[in-house]
């Protein structure tokens, strides 16, 4: 936990997140996060995803799509994220473009 606030950017689901913060709920993990990193995204799994980018924090919803296999989505959202910061898009539209990303896997 000492090094969260030398993360520069975060990227997590939000079991992995509730293991590392200690919190049960999501929104004490959430609340946790928010406190110690200045940028994350947290996948939501159907529900979407959670951001923060300079203490802007925002939900951003799911692609609806039929579920075959969830092996990959958040690998896909991690690159559709990346990709959209990579290329000078805002946090929003970013994870945007990875929850369209993982609604493909």
């Amino acid at each position: 936990l000492e090094v969260l606030p030398h993360v520069d950017l975060l990227i997590a689901n939000i079991f992995e997140l509730q293991a590392l913060s200690g919190e049960k709920t999501e929104d004490e993990a959430l609340k946790f996060i928010g406190s110690k990193v200045t940028a994350c995204a947290i996948t939501l799994g159907g529900r979407g995803a959670w951001i923060r980018f300079d203490r802007h924090e925002s939900y951003v919803p799911a692609v609806p799509t039929k579920v075959v296999n969830l092996t990959g989505a958040g690998d896909a959202f991690a690159g559709g994220l990346l990709l959209g910061l990579s290329r000078g898009e805002s946090p929003q539209a970013s994870a945007e473009l990875g929850c369209f990303a993982a609604s493909q896997i």
